[in-house]
């Protein structure tokens, strides 16, 4: 995989190799069965410890925000939460971990009442609504979430983008401190986009808005191979 740290610190946490966190994403086609099977290959070759973050209650805000009714939008991301969770198990299993699904994944099962990470959600909520600056930079990432949506059927009303901001918002803890949320000393988050705004949180707010220990790291395939030959080389 080409690694890309967003910041000097992100390397130097990287570099550490002690923890990680990867980020799949429902709805996005990028997320194939291979491609999970690949990341969490090599998430286990090179750290010390990974978890699995699927934001799948969430991923009801982004329908919502696109013009699905609250109810329909939860049935549509429950039914995807549970295909990509048995496309998450099977690569746990090829690669041997299968016993550990419980263990590394984190969704909303883990996290509804998880108290670091409640306690973290609803911070940046606060944040959001009192710090114009940073409720401006999750709005423009809500948006830019919302725009590759496979479901946008027209242009963004503020309405909406305000809604996509509390799926982002509910990702925030993970890209800004999960040391906090898992009880590690650092973690890397790993997913292979990183909007503008976090990246400028990681660059200036270190210690006030994100984790000293919290690093991103943009994360792509090195070649496209043949599914066989992804294959054989994750289970040597």
């Amino acid at each position: 995989m080409l690694t890309n740290p967003v910041t000097l610190r992100c390397s130097e946490l990287f570099d550490s190799r002690s923890h990680a966190v990867i980020g799949i994403s429902p709805f996005n086609s990028y997320f194939s069965e291979m491609r999970i099977l690949e990341l969490v290959g090599w998430a286990s070759r090179n750290f010390t410890a990974f978890h699995l973050y699927v934001p799948d209650k969430p991923a009801a805000l982004t329908l919502e925000a696109l013009g699905y009714s609250p109810a329909r939008a939860e049935k549509k991301a429950r039914r995807q939460a549970n295909y990509l969770e048995n496309k998450i198990a099977r690569a746990l299993s090829t690669l041997g971990l299968g016993d550990e699904l419980s263990t590394i994944l984190l969704n909303s099962r883990v996290l509804t009442d998880h108290p670091e990470y409640s306690v973290l959600h609803a911070q940046y909520q606060k944040r959001f609504a009192s710090d114009i600056e940073f409720r401006e930079g999750c709005l423009e990432s809500a948006a830019w979430v919302l725009e590759k949506h496979p479901d946008r059927k027209g242009p963004l009303t503020p309405t909406a983008i305000e809604t996509g901001a509390r799926y982002f918002l509910a990702e925030v803890p993970f890209f800004l401190d999960t040391p906090r949320i898992v009880g590690v000393q650092r973690s890397v988050f790993c997913y292979h986009q990183c909007p503008a705004f976090l990246r400028k949180l990681l660059e200036t707010q270190r210690g006030a808005t994100a984790s000293p220990n919290q690093g991103f790291i943009e994360v792509t395939p090195r070649v496209r191979l043949a599914s066989m030959e992804v294959l054989e080389k994750l289970t040597e």
